[in-house]
């Protein structure tokens, strides 16, 4: 395959250059909008796409965050013009501004789609691809970056930095670009795949310089790695996240080019961490592997496997985030190229590049796809197979279900969020060969499916379309009662494993809510919070009788409180508590943990004797509130509260950061008409009750249904006594 619109290219190091023979930013402007006027609005004229519609669509999908120029994705498919219900596949050309590889490859593949009559030995790929799939393609999402490489003229003065890394945040604040010309010392600027709200710890800080005695300095050098000021702080990487979040993508290739040529000629799959005595892979990483390996012998690369890499990256955040399998694929040939002189582009290998990995993405789009294809380099037939896909509805009206949670319990695992449908209620898994999975879809006001069970099609994807019928609905009335005729501001937080909502509301109002268990929490300035866990399972009136808050211990410091270390701790004292008060504990804090390893613990202490009250792991970047109920045990008096990290030191993860506690004295009705353990009010103990409750730990939510050992916080300890249940009765 020879790409007919390549024009040579030149080695250039830190000299200058001819900027067209590169697709700039500008370039790319350009190229898009003049692709969009001649394809974005008709239906294509060649042959090769005979029935289709409109196959291109230019879309912004955000704004760069210095400078304000636009983030372009192109959509292409049979009908780009509309969204469908259809495996996603999404191409990210270039993140770091001096790897450039990516943006020729990026725009190459959108070349062959429009221009199939060129690229005839191609002719399966693209029509497949284009119609049973959607194919989503940015170019560059730092275009700020792109023309620091480049160069521009800003102000009179030429900006130019070939070996620029970043986007150009203004870190210091001084109004100016501060850049370097060379590696390193570029004060400005955030590591837009350092910026993602999953492992962002492990990024730099500020003005952080390497450390010859504790890393190699060839490859991480000043400043070149910082992480932002906080998870997600950079719209580019904000425009990615919004699109991932909204497309729910099958599969994905993040394209890179190392510059040192450390690590060039990689494929990098979301995740075989190194943990404490073995590798940490991530949910279903046969899964993912077995398309790695397959892409890797396709590029020739020798080195591919899970990342070792734990540093708010793409891949690993968008694997976590809803179950797009990405692989960072680093590009290029640098192995002549000495470290420091800004190597970019070999010329002799350009071509090279870009049809090696047009080969490679066109296998993970067949198999994205789903289609019979025989690759004649891996001397192989795909059957299609290996793929689940379908579309929930609602079996009254036929419409499909947002946000549906598609659970495979054989690819879960307490790292991963839910995996839910989008707008159109459309679902893809990628599955391994030749094994059985069980599959249950749930959704908030419905019931949840049956269990279906899934063989692996040896003919292509098995499609499983799921009714899901309507929960009925019920009116909650809310009877709000204070010890005098005031009028102030009452607040509702209405919370279950699907939901967590703020309402404002008044005395005597009805709430329609569907049936299912619920934590409602009761709240109105200068009086104690009530907190209700409710079946609703008939129209009901609940009395919330308010009292005048009796607050025992309270602190708001003017700078919040931080527990990183296991020396530090947080003691509040309870020195007039007696056996059997209830207390409401009202914590304001996020946090960022090690999965598994580090547990941030609130734990009663009196004498020799510890009840655990809190405990839990895991991350959550923003700021939230939880209402924690806690009795003083029979026989207790007079202990204190601990607060505290307990880590087992490995990794520097950020703690806990505590805005505000407030502990009060108040009686709750927490009575609840359910069966402990069964979360979807099935009437039975099964897995689908075991997914519920990983599902509620991941987002960190509590229900007395689910708090099967009693200990006032759902964690795996109750799944440990609910697989008991299950298996033992």
């Amino acid at each position: 395959m020879k790409l007919a619109y390549l024009i040579p290219f030149c080695l250039f190091l830190n000299s200058s250059y001819s900027q067209d023979q590169f697709y700039t930013y500008e370039r790319i402007d350009s190229t898009l909008h003049a692709w969009q006027e001649m394809f974005g609005y008709t239906s294509h004229p060649s042959d090769d796409y005979e029935g289709f519609g409109v196959i291109y669509n230019l879309d912004t999908i955000g704004y760069s965050s210095q400078d304000n120029l636009p983030i372009y994705a192109v959509k292409l498919s049979a009908h780009a013009d509309i969204k469908e219900a259809q495996p996603r596949v999404l191409i990210l050309g270039q993140c770091h501004a001096e790897e450039i590889y990516g943006v020729e490859i990026a725009m190459e593949i959108i070349n062959q789609f429009l221009h199939p009559e060129q690229f005839q030995g191609n002719r399966t790929f693209l029509q497949k691809g284009l119609y049973f799939t959607e194919i989503w393609i940015v170019p560059t999402y730092n275009p700020e970056g792109l023309r620091v490489v480049h160069g521009y003229v800003e102000d009179g003065d030429e900006i130019q930095d070939v070996t620029y890394r970043k986007n150009k945040r203004d870190t210091d604040n001084n109004g100016a670009f501060d850049f370097v010309d060379g590696i390193g010392q570029d004060t400005d600027g955030v590591d837009l795949n350092r910026n993602y709200d999953f492992n962002w710890i492990f990024g730099d800080t500020l003005l952080q310089s390497c450390d010859p005695t504790v890393s190699d300095c060839s490859y991480n050098d000043d400043y070149d790695y910082y992480k932002g000021e906080y998870p997600e702080s950079e719209s580019e990487t904000q425009a990615i996240v919004n699109l991932a979040r909204e497309e729910n993508f099958l599969l994905s290739i993040a394209y890179h080019s190392s510059r040192s040529g450390n690590v060039d000629k990689n494929v990098v799959y979301p995740w075989a961490w190194e943990g404490k005595s073995t590798i940490v892979e991530s949910p279903g990483f046969d899964v993912i592997s077995d398309l790695g390996d397959e892409i890797a012998e396709l590029l020739g690369y020798s080195y591919f496997g899970g990342s070792k890499s734990r540093r708010g990256n793409t891949h690993d955040w968008l694997y976590r985030e809803n179950g797009g399998i990405q692989y960072l694929v680093e590009v290029g040939y640098t192995d002549d190229a000495s470290y420091g002189e800004g190597f970019l582009i070999e010329a002799d290998h350009l071509d090279e590049v870009i049809e090696s990995n047009m080969d490679a993405f066109f296998h993970l789009l067949m198999r994205a796809a789903g289609q019979f294809y025989h690759n004649e380099f891996l001397d192989q037939d795909f059957d299609g197979g290996n793929l689940v896909m379908g579309v929930v509805t609602d079996a009254n009206t036929g419409l499909p279900i947002l946000d549906a949670i598609i659970n495979i319990p054989e690819l879960e695992g307490e790292i991963l969020k839910p995996r839910k449908t989008d707008s159109e209620g459309y679902y893809s898994r990628l599955l391994y060969p030749n094994q059985t999975y069980t599959l249950a879809a749930s959704a908030y006001g419905y019931n949840t499916s049956d269990i279906i069970n899934i063989i692996n099609s040896a003919s292509g994807p098995t499609n499983e379309d799921i009714q899901l019928s309507p929960s009925p609905i019920y009116d909650l009335t809310l009877n709000l009662q204070f010890p005098e005729d005031e009028n102030t501001d009452i607040q509702l937080i209405i919370q279950n494993s699907f939901i967590s909502d703020t309402l404002a509301i008044t005395s005597g109002e009805i709430i329609n809510l569907p049936q299912d268990h619920y934590r409602l929490v009761f709240t109105a300035l200068g009086y104690t919070p009530q907190v209700f866990d409710i079946c609703l399972e008939a129209d009901t009136e609940i009395l919330v009788e308010f009292s005048f808050e009796e607050i025992i211990w309270e602190a708001n410091p003017s700078d919040n409180w931080v527990l990183s270390n296991d020396d530090e701790e947080i003691s509040i004292p309870l020195s007039n508590s007696t056996a059997g008060e209830n207390l409401i504990i009202e914590i304001n804090f996020r946090y960022e943990l090690e999965w598994d390893y580090d547990y941030f613990i609130i734990n009663y202490i009196n004498g020799s004797d510890t009840t655990d009250i809190m405990r839990l792991t895991g991350d959550n970047y923003v700021y939230n509130t939880d209402y924690i109920l806690f009795t003083i045990p029979e026989e207790h008096e007079n202990g204190y509260l601990s607060l505290y990290i307990d880590r087992d030191d490995s990794i520097d993860y950020r703690g806990i950061e505590i805005d505000y506690i407030k502990i009060r004295l108040g009686e709750q009705d927490t009575s609840g008409c359910f069966v402990t353990g069964d979360l979807n009010f099935d009437g039975a103990l099964n897995i689908l009750d075991i997914v519920a409750m990983a599902n509620m730990i991941l987002a960190d939510e509590y229900a007395i249904i689910a708090d099967l050992n009693e200990d006032g916080n759902v964690n795996i300890l109750d799944i440990v006594n609910l697989v008991n249940l299950i298996l033992y009765g």
